[in-house]
């Protein structure tokens, strides 16, 4: 679309009750035309599309010591403030949350992405309430899978979850909103209501470990340690406990 401004032609007049048009008229009409600057109009504005850089992010994840934190934390918080894909944000939590060493580095990282991007808390959140249900369907993965490659492969899971326990568990010490010491009690006691496989008593443990101290001043605790007492005397419901269950519960009291 070109637009012309009609003021370019205020010189030229034509007299309205004249019927013929001179000559001279439309010789100045045409060389006004030739004269003016047509103004193009874009009629759609420019959709900008941007790529989470992935790669980038994780290299820095990757360097991120607690010797360099300083230097590369601010790179870092540059490369993720922005972002609002849903899917890169998992993805990014992932690559966090399920690692086996520098855990109290990783939640610190993580803490500075929830400050500066409220995407990453929400996330976590969600992710965090669904650890019971996670834990439960890779233990129906591995109790029921025969095959032996299949099986390393989902007790590379059961490590995985564990370690984003152990994650989560840090994370419970920055007094976030959802992700809180009575969930992790809740979460505790829910494990204890079906032992059907060692992972569920370790994963007790390392959140025991972790928080003992926090973790015996919620009024959930009593009934915490009575299931465990439980556990230890084979009684009730636990009475065919597997013996790797069994001294690992040991080990937990042993801690109290």
């Amino acid at each position: 679309m070109i637009k012309y401004d009609v003021c370019k032609f205020n010189q030229v007049i034509v007299d309205k009750n004249d019927i013929s048009v001179e000559k001279g008229y439309i010789q100045e009409l045409a060389k006004k035309l030739n004269n003016i600057a047509p103004q193009r109009i874009n009629r759609y504005n420019k959709t900008v599309v941007t790529k989470t850089n992935l790669r980038e992010i994780k290299l820095v994840l990757n360097k991120i010591t607690n010797e360099n934190y300083s230097d590369l934390i601010n790179s870092l918080i540059n490369l993720t403030k922005d972002i609002t894909c849903i899917k890169d944000i998992y993805e990014i939590l992932t690559s966090i949350n399920t690692r086996t060493m520098f855990i109290d580095l990783s939640t610190k990282i993580y803490i500075e992405l929830i400050n500066t991007n409220k995407l990453f808390l929400d996330e976590a959140e969600k992710d965090f309430a669904n650890l019971y249900e996670d834990i439960n369907n890779v233990v129906s993965l591995v109790s029921e899978e025969s095959d032996y490659d299949k099986l390393c492969k989902n007790n590379k899971k059961l490590d995985i979850i564990k370690n984003k326990v152990t994650f989560y568990t840090t994370l419970s010490s920055y007094k976030l909103e959802k992700i809180t010491y009575n969930e992790l009690n809740i979460l505790i006691e829910n494990l204890l209501e079906n032992m059907n496989h060692f992972v569920k008593i370790e994963v007790i443990y390392n959140i025991i470990s972790l928080n003992k101290t926090v973790l015996e001043e919620n009024e959930r605790w009593g009934g915490i340690i009575n299931k465990l007492e439980n556990i230890k005397d084979k009684s009730g419901s636990f009475k065919n406990i597997p013996n790797k269950i069994l001294f690992k519960t040991m080990d937990i009291l042993d801690l109290m």
